[in-house]
């Protein structure tokens, strides 16, 4: 039996039901587990899994390297397939690296783990513009020339863009709230009914109502300054991430600096994201690089950062380190 391993947002679920059919149609059993929400690291009971496969799968989960490596003894082969930005390679034996961003492919040609996957096994389906879009949101895919083939391969399914992107909010409405059994199940739900039948979900409706309620509560302490969105929230939900989203997609800001001052299986969440027309400004690589330099936990794309904290005063000194290092760039 081969287990997955993979990320709790729409293109980690989505890109472990393109995998588990894979297998399934070569006669391969599967099983998948998602690590405890929001931190990206394997415990005992991820390693204590593993150890009882011979293959592994890790999908959309920008762990270290030193994170993989703690699995490498406990099963014969891991295939690591991920799209994110500033990776260190994993190039050792018995491990597959797969991203190909770190070698020099551009976001436009991989949007997402789903992308890279459909690409490398010639499986595509909504399942691939389905993480597409969950990453890059629709702006995005207009300005990459990929809505054409997002929602060719959305109507195969009889699917248009406003479903998909309801389907997305109601697929991440799982890890948001904290259902990490929720998040494992999600992958057999999109494996066993249809869209439509998906749109339907009760538990995940009820999810999503809570969850918009509670952005709306956050999006009430927005403070601007320069076109740059501050938001600091205490919240038992995982949605810095849809803050800084809604602030940028849907408000126009140029960027937004989002932070939970509640901690959530013990991580202080910041997030940052920054508007397309300001990306050649704004190297968010130079950031990351200097808050790993400190030893703060952070990873992300051109166009986003995410940042675990350690605690209250880490992640306000993360947001007030961006909002300095916005402030010199003059955007």
């Amino acid at each position: 039996m081969v287990l997955i391993i993979h990320h709790w947002d729409t293109d980690g679920i989505a890109s472990t039901a393109i995998i588990a059919r894979i297998l399934e149609n070569n006669g391969t059993s599967w099983e998948n587990v998602t690590p405890k929400l929001g931190v990206y690291s394997f415990d005992e009971v991820i390693m204590n899994i593993v150890t009882q496969h011979d293959e592994v799968y890790i999908l959309d989960l920008n762990v270290p390297k030193k994170e993989v490596l703690k699995l490498k003894d406990l099963c014969k082969r891991i295939i690591f397939i991920d799209h994110h930005k500033g990776q260190e390679p994993i190039l050792e034996s018995r491990i597959m690296y797969v991203n190909p961003i770190t070698f020099g492919e551009s976001e436009r040609t991989f949007p997402s783990t789903t992308w890279v996957i459909s690409d490398m096994y010639s499986e595509w389906s909504y399942l691939s513009a389905l993480g597409a879009l969950g990453d890059l949101g629709i702006k995005k895919i207009r300005r990459y020339c990929l809505e054409n083939r997002i929602k060719e391969l959305f109507w195969e399914a009889m699917l248009d863009i406003e479903d998909a992107r309801k389907l997305i909010r109601l697929l991440d409405s799982n890890s948001i709230v904290g259902d990490r059994d929720g998040v494992i199940k999600a992958v057999t739900e999109l494996l066993n009914k249809s869209p439509r039948e998906l749109l339907k979900n009760p538990k995940w409706n009820s999810y999503l109502h809570a969850v918009e309620q509670e952005i709306d509560k956050a999006m009430d302490n927005v403070e601007e300054e320069d076109g740059v969105a501050v938001v600091t929230f205490e919240s038992t939900y995982d949605i810095v991430s849809k803050v800084a989203r809604a602030l940028v997609w849907d408000l126009g800001y140029k960027a937004a600096i989002v932070a939970n001052l509640n901690p959530i299986n013990g991580i202080y969440k910041v997030y940052i994201r920054i508007s397309p027309e300001i990306t050649s400004k704004v190297a968010l690589s130079n950031i990351l690089d200097e808050l790993r330099r400190k030893g703060i936990q952070s990873g992300g794309k051109a166009d986003v950062l995410g940042i675990n904290a350690k605690n209250v005063e880490e992640a306000l000194y993360v947001v007030d380190l961006i909002r300095r290092s916005l402030k010199c760039l003059k955007i």
